[in-house]
């Protein structure tokens, strides 16, 4: 698991590639604004968490994959001291991946229920 976990972190990132050009081109001002383009260019219009369009009423069809993003940032202790002093390098922002649906991975949770 781990290892299919590092490869969708590696995806995310060449994705993010493509991003930070954009934002160095000023078209974007995040990098996850900018995946969101990129995947409304694949026609990725509405994108939410499987919660929120449980809220909607939606629920994602069986058998879709996640669209990622990048989640909030949390802090991080190295395992490893270093040899400068301070708190501040001995820590660093780990961004974990977010999982995110898109208008064309859902279904209206009724259509759902029937087909069950």
């Amino acid at each position: 698991m781990k290892e299919e976990q590092q490869a969708k972190r590696a995806a995310l990132q060449e994705l993010s590639k493509i991003a930070k050009m954009g934002i160095a081109a000023n078209l974007w001002d995040t990098v996850n604004e900018g995946l969101v383009e990129m995947y409304k260019k694949e026609g990725h219009e509405e994108i939410h968490s499987f919660k929120k369009w449980l809220s909607f009423g939606k629920v994602v069809k069986k058998g879709e994959k996640a669209l990622l993003l990048w989640g909030e940032p949390r802090n991080k202790k190295k395992s490893e001291p270093t040899e400068q002093p301070g708190a501040e390098e001995n820590e660093y922002k780990f961004f974990p991946l977010a999982y995110v649906f898109s208008n064309l991975q859902v279904e209206n949770l009724k259509q759902h229920a029937e087909a069950i």
